[in-house]
C-alpha cells in the first residue's frame, strides 16, 4: 500500500509537470500572439496614417491640377473676351465703313441719272427725229423741183 501513494504522488508530479508545461506553453504562445497583435496593430496604424497621407497628397495634386485648369481656362476666357471685343470693334468699323459706301453709291448713282438725264435731253435737243428727217426730205424735194423747174424754164 505504500507503493500505491507514492505511485500516486508520482502520477500526481508528472501531471503537474505536464500541467506546468502546457502552462509554460500556452503562456508562450500568448506572449508571441501578444507581439504579433501588437506588430499588427502597429502595422494597422501605420497603414491608416499612410493611408490618411496618401489621401491627402491625392486632395493637394487633385486641387493643383483644378486650379491649373481653372487658370487655363481663365486666361482662355479672357482671350475669347479678346477676340470678341476685336471682332465687335471690327464690326462697327465695318458698319461705319458700309454707311458711308452706301452714301458714296448713293451719291453716285444720282450724279450717274443726273447725266443720263442730261444726255438724253442733249440727244433730243441735237437729234432729229423722223419726223424732223421727214419735213427735211419734203422741203429737199420741194427745192430739187423747183431748180428742176427753174432750170427747165431757163
Amino acid at each position: 500500500m505504500n507503493t500505491a501513494p507514492g505511485i500516486l504522488t508520482t502520477t500526481l508530479a508528472l501531471s503537474d509537470i505536464w500541467n506546468i508545461s502546457l502552462f509554460v506553453v500556452n503562456l508562450g504562445f500568448n506572449v508571441v500572439l501578444a507581439i504579433a497583435l501588437l506588430y499588427v496593430r502597429q502595422a494597422t496604424s501605420t497603414v491608416s496614417g499612410l493611408k490618411a497621407e496618401v489621401k491627402s497628397y491625392a486632395d493637394q495634386l487633385i486641387d493643383q491640377k483644378v486650379e491649373v485648369v481653372r487658370q487655363e481656362l481663365v486666361g482662355e476666357i479672357r482671350l475669347l473676351g479678346q477676340q470678341l471685343q476685336q471682332a465687335e470693334n471690327r464690326l462697327k468699323s465695318g458698319d461705319k465703313l458700309l454707311g458711308e459706301l452706301r452714301e458714296r453709291d448713293h451719291d453716285d448713282e444720282l450724279k450717274t441719272l443726273t447725266a443720263i438725264n442730261q444726255l438724253r435731253r442733249d440727244v433730243i435737243e441735237s437729234v432729229a427725229t423722223k419726223a424732223d428727217l421727214q419735213r427735211v426730205e419734203d422741203k429737199h424735194d420741194k427745192l430739187a423741183n423747183r431748180v428742176a423747174q427753174i432750170q427747165g424754164a431757163a
